[in-house]
């Protein structure tokens, strides 16, 4: 029998993403309420200027305003992004080696507590009215804490731990299941509350949540890594040991399935988060939802991962099949519900767009396991650092290309844009189906095993050490009452024997 781990960072996963989603909702209103205020004090008199019909230059001048808050907003937005993205990365490296030495638990704090600093200066800007420049450097500043992304990948870190790898595929879907239920339930609730004054109070259930996230891994969530040596958190060491991650190739093939698995997930991921942020974006200006209309949306959209987590079940246990079909059948389907949501003219046939994704979430999350099996142990925290830089790339860029391919190909045709994605989602099916076809089922050391038999377990403890020098596995034999007595009764005959005593 395996260790029963009860409390996992599935609960702390959601939390986080719903506090983190509702945050960025929250400063998005605010932009937007100050661009407009300025604009309105700054060019509503001269529009005015020349215009004899008071009426017609009102509505002129509000609609002309709105245009230019809205563009406003979307560039502030993407200077925050980029500024936390930028530094994100190298951070979320630099924490994910450093978790493999001083373990996962210490980088879901450190990644917390940059959480609760970004949303307390947040407050700070609120409050004071400071200029939007001021979102720009605390983004910045506490993404050098990993914030997110390296939560998310010492999340699925600690995951690949605790699990052997015949379960670390449906549990990685779980935990992306957490995050994605917690967007969703924010912009949920975004679209029923966002006109509400008193909307932006929800910054401090944010912060409650946030430090709550704190107190909850630091009491509930167990080290799977025991440190010894205090390491430094940042060493150029690291950078090394992440390239020999991706470039050491014991001779199985190890190194190519690698780079055509993540290339997969980076193609894969660029077209899933985009064209998933385009659905709502196409919604609104194409179909014209209001925010309850667009509310319900985003939570059809967040509840396709139910069936998309009982199919992993499912095909996984039921009908054996391996992972490289389970993301084939995900990327047709979603490729199917975008080639519906292209031709969607109605709001009903739009809901439909969900039901034909009901199994397109799967792919991302089960191409993250097919890597974590590929490396060794002291190496899942590195390759998931890794992971989630590409998962986070990916949705910065998936974001902004899908978005400003839309605004040149919407005076043609609004749905071309679905139709790209989908046909760029051919990319990710070919590299996956290039190495499920050179895969050697009979071949033991394609991947690398995290099991041991139940008698092999009966007999030892594995106890997971990491160091300075090489991280390593000692195993320590566990010898019970009756392995001293027989061995006791062995000693004595031998001893018998030699001296020519029979019993």
């Amino acid at each position: 029998m395996e260790r029963y781990w009860p409390v996992t960072v599935e609960l702390t996963t959601f939390l986080t993403f719903f506090a983190t989603t509702l945050l960025e909702i929250i400063i998005q209103r605010h932009i937007y309420d100050t661009s407009l205020k300025d604009h309105a004090n700054r060019n509503k008199v001269q529009f005015c200027k020349t215009s004899e019909n008071v009426e017609c230059c009102n509505n002129s001048t509000d609609i002309g305003i709105k245009i230019q808050s809205s563009a406003d907003t979307e560039y502030w937005l993407l200077y925050i992004n980029l500024a936390s993205l930028l530094l994100a990365i190298p951070s979320t490296i630099l924490l994910g080696i450093w978790g493999e030495i001083e373990g996962r638990k210490m980088v879901l704090i450190v990644s917390l507590i940059g959480t609760v600093l970004r949303v307390a200066l947040f407050i700070i800007i609120i409050h004071f009215q400071e200029p939007l420049l001021f979102f720009v450097i605390v983004s910045a500043m506490t993404s050098i804490l990993g914030y997110n992304t390296s939560f998310m990948a010492s999340s699925m870190a600690f995951i690949a731990d605790i699990t052997s790898s015949r379960q670390r595929t449906l549990r990685i879907v779980f935990l992306d299941f957490a995050a994605e239920f917690g967007i969703g339930l924010a912009y949920f609730i975004n679209g029923f509350y966002l006109e509400s004054d008193w909307f932006p109070d929800f910054l401090w259930l944010v912060i409650g949540i946030s430090i709550f996230n704190i107190m909850y891994v630091v009491c509930f969530v167990e080290k799977t890594i025991l440190s010894y040596e205090a390491t430094p958190v940042c060493s150029c060491n690291y950078f090394v040991g992440m390239c020999s991650v991706f470039s050491f190739d014991p001779g199985n093939g190890r190194r190519w399935r690698l780079l055509t698995f993540s290339a997969a997930f980076f193609i894969g991921g660029i077209v899933i988060i985009g064209t998933d942020n385009l659905i709502i974006l196409y919604a609104q200006t194409s179909l014209c939802f209001s925010l309850v209309l667009t509310g319900y949306l985003s939570g059809a959209l967040t509840l396709r991962f139910i069936p998309s987590l009982i199919g992993v079940k499912l095909l996984q246990t039921i009908l054996k099949v391996s992972n490289n079909w389970i993301i084939e059948a995900g990327l047709v389907s979603f490729f199917a519900g975008l080639i519906l949501a292209a031709f969607s003219s109605t709001t009903r046939l739009f809901f439909n767009v969900p039901a034909f994704q009901l199994l397109g979430v799967m792919p991302l999350a089960v191409m993250k396991a097919s890597l974590s099996r590929l490396v060794e142990p002291q190496e899942q925290g590195t390759l998931f650092a890794v992971v989630s830089c590409l998962e986070s790339l990916a949705t910065f860029l998936g974001v902004f290309m899908f978005r400003r391919l839309y605004r040149v190909t919407s005076p043609m045709f609004p749905g071309l844009s679905f139709v790209i994605g989908a046909l760029l989602l051919v990319v990710p099916a070919i590299l996956v189906g290039i190495i499920h076809r050179n895969e050697d089922p009979t071949a033991g050391n394609l991947f690398y095993s995290c099991e041991s038999s139940e008698s092999d377990f009966a007999r030892q403890c594995s106890i997971s050490t990491r160091s300075r020098s090489s991280p390593r596995i000692c195993r320590v034999p566990v010898v019970t009452t009756e392995d001293l007595r027989s061995s006791y009764h062995e000693s004595i005959i031998n001893a018998s024997e030699n001296q020519g005593i029979s019993f």
